[in-house]
């Protein structure tokens, strides 16, 4: 997403909530009962990869290490949002419902904004 878009999400509270109706309408997340194994999978999921990554460090794969990176973070906000009740199928609808559940509440905008690079 584009830093502009970014921040504003960030900042405005009526542009967070539009963004969310418009993916609702879209079908692009939905709400679930939280559901503790897909949590848990998910959470496995990202300790895969770390593990990934560390056995790619070793040989020297450094940009199989950056799409280790990319999946570790991905699946910790999928079990994130589960945990709120949510389940996505769009990186841009995973952010908003990270900044509309999570920030100010533990995630900074500098965790979001790396999470954002990242997708």
């Amino acid at each position: 997403m584009k830093i502009f878009e970014f921040n504003n999400l960030l900042n405005d509270e009526e542009v967070l909530q539009r963004r969310l109706k418009e993916y609702e309408e879209k079908n692009l997340f939905k709400k679930q009962n939280p559901e503790r194994s897909e949590i848990q999978g998910h959470l496995a999921k990202a300790d895969h990869n770390l593990r990934f990554i560390q056995d790619n460090l070793k040989l020297g794969y450094f940009d199989w290490c950056i799409t280790g990176c990319y999946y570790a973070v991905y699946h910790c906000a999928l079990s994130l949002l589960l945990h709120k009740g949510y389940s996505t199928k769009m990186h841009d609808a995973t952010l908003c419902l990270l900044i509309k559940e999570y920030y100010t509440k533990g995630v900074t905008k500098e965790d979001l904004e790396l999470i954002n690079n990242f997708f």
